[in-house]
């Protein structure tokens, strides 16, 4: 025998509003698709009244392809330099 929770069937801390996350998706998709998750989560605070985490919002962008994360932007492309003949000559 063991003991339940009390918790079991409860919502998780975490857990965003239902169609929370759908109105602020449409918020950032419609009015700031140029902006980064933290200027949005500001925005979205200021001007809205919604309040989700940075974490949210980051992660809803991130999923739905509206914002990269500079880790996941491929590298530059560089292109290669010829040697030169003579040791310290200039073009």
């Amino acid at each position: 025998m063991g003991l339940i929770s009390q918790q079991r069937g409860q919502p998780e801390h975490g857990q965003l509003a239902d169609g929370m996350a759908d109105i602020a998706l449409a918020i950032i998709r419609e009015q700031y698709p140029d902006f980064g998750p933290t200027l949005a989560f500001e925005k979205l605070r200021e001007r809205h009244d919604i309040t989700l985490t940075k974490g949210a919002i980051l992660n809803l962008v991130i999923e739905t392809g509206l914002w990269i994360p500079r880790k996941q932007h491929p590298p530059p492309i560089y292109q290669p330099r010829n040697r030169h003949s003579c040791v310290g000559e200039l073009i």
